[in-house]
């Protein structure tokens, strides 16, 4: 039993790492994990972008990533938007690799649109711009897909090791070196 977020008495399972898994029933509860789920949105996309190398891909991803997490009955506090993050990316990413295991391929990550939106829009500076992301594409492309989803979940999007390490579910030690031999590997 453990108190959560409002006070109250909380006896239920846990995950793996000990966070209460809880079960939304009340309308301001769904009200507030929509809220959280939404402030993902953007993160999300530019994962699922990386993942499936196609905007039209990457919108079903998410679309079906939605459509799982609000069927969910267990999800995590949204008083708690680190971990509706973690969690939003873990059925993200289950999402794509059932998704490869179905169409027996293996397509792997793409840098997304990464940089950000620059005030001056001169044509050179577009054209700049373009050739820069087109070159962290193809760099990052050339990496293994362990390699280019560990970058993209800690350069791109933020995620901690401790983080990464519960997205990928592996040791935190395997995400540092991964991250490491990757670095190395786009220099």
């Amino acid at each position: 039993a453990v108190n959560n977020a409002e006070g109250k008495l909380f006896r239920g399972r846990r995950n793996f790492f000990g966070v209460p898994l809880l079960t939304f029933q009340r309308k301001g509860d769904l009200r507030e994990m929509k809220k959280a789920m939404l402030a993902c949105h953007d993160s999300l996309f530019r994962y699922a972008r990386a993942l499936s190398r196609d905007p039209a891909d990457a919108e079903e991803l998410v679309q079906e990533c939605y459509r799982r997490a609000l069927a969910a009955k267990r999800r995590p506090s949204p008083s708690d938007p680190e971990e509706v993050r973690r969690w939003m990316f873990v059925i993200l990413r289950n999402i794509w690799k059932n998704g490869l295991k179905v169409r027996g391929r293996e397509d792997a990550l793409e840098a997304a649109d990464a940089l950000p939106a620059s005030q001056d829009q001169s044509p050179e500076n577009v054209l700049l711009r373009r050739a820069l992301q087109f070159e962290i594409r193809t760099a990052i492309d050339s990496l293994s897909e362990a390699h280019r989803e560990i970058v993209v979940l800690r350069d791109m999007e933020g995620l901690s090791y401790e983080q990464i390490a519960q997205v990928l579910d592996c040791p935190v030690g395997t995400v540092m070196s991964r991250l490491a031999r990757a670095r190395t590997q786009l220099r």
